[in-house]
C-alpha cells in the first residue's frame, strides 16, 4: 500500500504544480495548508521508493550472497526485464504526447512555463534518439537529460546504478566467491562511484537504509524489538512529524532523515498483519501499477495542461479540486491500461528469455535424467 500511495503522491505533486496556483497565492487557511502539504510530498515519496527498493532488491541480494547463491546472469535478467518492459513503452508514449503537444503549443516544450511551474520542460528539453537510447541505458542525469518532458525518469538512473553497485560491493562483507573476486568487485564498485554524479552516490545512502532494514528483519533478536507495535507506531509518528517540519523548514539532509525514519518502520510493517480483504486488494492493485504510473503520468499531465489550460492555474475551490479528481482518475485509468498491456506480462517475458538463455532449469528434463533423479 505504501508503494502504491507513494506513486499517487508523486502524481498529485505534479498535478498541483501544473494546475494549481502556488501556495503563496492562497488564503493560507488550515484546510489549504493541509491540502498543499499532502500534495507537496512528491520528492519525499521518491525517497520512500528508494528505501523500499533497498529493502526488497538489496535484501534479496543479501540473502543470496549469504547462501552463496548469487548469480549475475539471473539477477541482471530480472532487473532489466522489470525496468525495460515499462521504460520502452513509456519513452514511446513520451514521444507521442510531446510531439502532439508541441504541434499545438510549441513554446511550452521549449521552457516557456518552466519558471512559472518550477517543473516541466526546460531549456535542456531533448527528444532526440540519442537521448532516448541514453535513458534506456540509464544514463539520464549522467550523460544525457531525462527524455523529453518525462522528468521523473531521473530516479531510474539512480535505481539502476544501485542495482549494479550493491551486488559488486556486498560480497566483500557478506561472503560469496573467492576473496579475489570480492576485492575486485569492491574496487570496481568504487570506480563506478567515482564516475557517477555525486548526488546519485549520496542518495545511495537512502537506498542502503532499506538494506539495513532488511538486515534487521532478518535478525531474530533485533527484529523482535523493532517489530513491536509501540516501536513501529512511534517511528511512523516521528516520520509524519518530520515530513511536516521538512515542508515548513527544508534542509539539505532531509532526504537522509526521511529515509532513515521510514527504514526504521519497515521491520514493524513487514511483520504486521495484512489487514482486511478490501485493503489487501487495493494495496495490491496500487502497488502492481505503481512503477508504470510513475513512468507514464508526467507527459500526459503536461499535454493536458499545455493544450487545454496553459498558462492559467486554478485557485483552490470545490470546482478546481473536482477537476483535479477527474484528471487523477483519468491518469490512473491510463496507467492501468499501460500496466495491463506491458508490466503485468513481465514474468512471462522473463521466463521466455530464461528458457532461451538457459538461465533457468529446463521445463521438462530429459527422460534418462528424470529416471536417474527419481
Amino acid at each position: 500500500m505504501i508503494r502504491g500511495l507513494a506513486a499517487v503522491a508523486v502524481v498529485l505533486g505534479h498535478m498541483r504544480a501544473f494546475f494549481m496556483v502556488d501556495y503563496a497565492q492562497t488564503s493560507h487557511s488550515l484546510a489549504i495548508k493541509g491540502i498543499y502539504l499532502l500534495s507537496g510530498l512528491h520528492h519525499q515519496a521518491v525517497m520512500v521508493f528508494f528505501v523500499l527498493s533497498g529493502f526488497l532488491v538489496g535484501g534479496s541480494v543479501v540473502r543470496q550472497c549469504r547462501g552463496g547463491r548469487f548469480l549475475w546472469g539471473p539477477y541482471l535478467l530480472r532487473r532489466l526485464c522489470r525496468l525495460w518492459i515499462v521504460i520502452v513503452p513509456a519513452l514511446t508514449l513520451t514521444v507521442f504526447w510531446d510531439v502532439w503537444g508541441a504541434q499545438i503549443n510549441p513554446a511550452a516544450y521549449t521552457g516557456l512555463y518552466h519558471t512559472q511551474l518550477a517543473s516541466g520542460p526546460a531549456t535542456d528539453y531533448d527528444l532526440s534518439l540519442s537521448t532516448g537510447l541514453g535513458n534506456i541505458a540509464f544514463l539520464q542525469t549522467i550523460l544525457v537529460p531525462s527524455f523529453g518532458s518525462n522528468g521523473p525518469l531521473w530516479s531510474l538512473a539512480n535505481e539502476f546504478w544501485y542495482y549494479i553497485l550493491f551486488p559488486l560491493a556486498a560480497p566483500l562483507a557478506l561472503g560469496g566467491g573467492s576473496w579475489r573476486r570480492r576485492v575486485a568487485g569492491a574496487l570496481l564498485a568504487t570506480g563506478v562511484m567515482i564516475v557517477l554524479p555525486r548526488e546519485i552516490v549520496l542518495l545511495g545512502i537512502v537506498w542502503l537504509f532499506g538494506v539495513a532494514a532488511f538486515v534487521l528483519v532478518d535478525h531474530p533478536a533485533l527484529a523482535g524489538i523493532m517489530a513491536r507495535g509501540w516501536a513501529g507506531l512511534a517511528g511512523l509518528a516521528v516520520l509524519a512529524a518530520f515530513l511536516v517540519y521538512s515542508r515548513a523548514y527544508p534542509g539539505q539532509f532531509d532526504d537522509f532523515i526521511i529515509g532513515a525514519l521510514f527504514a526504521a518502520t519497515l521491520p514493524w510493517l513487514a511483520r504486521g498483519r495484512t489487514g482486511f480483504g478490501w485493503y489487501r486488494k487495493a494495496g495490491f492493485a496500487l502497488s502492481e501499477m505503481s512503477y508504470t504510473l510513475y513512468l507514464v503520468h508526467f507527459p500526459l499531465l503536461a499535454w493536458i495542461y499545455f493544450v487545454f489550460f496553459a498558462p492559467v492555474q486554478w485557485a483552490p475551490s470545490a470546482s478546481s479540486f473536482a477537476m483535479l479528481a477527474l484528471i487523477l482518475v483519468g491518469v490512473l485509468a491510463y496507467a492501468g491500461s499501460i500496466w495491463w498491456l506491458f508490466e503485468r506480462n513481465t514474468p512471462i517475458v522473463r521466463r521466455w528469455i530464461e528458457q532461451h538463455l538457459r538461465f533457468g532449469a529446463p521445463a521438462t528434463p530429459p527422460r534418462s535424467h528424470a529416471h536417474r533423479e527419481g
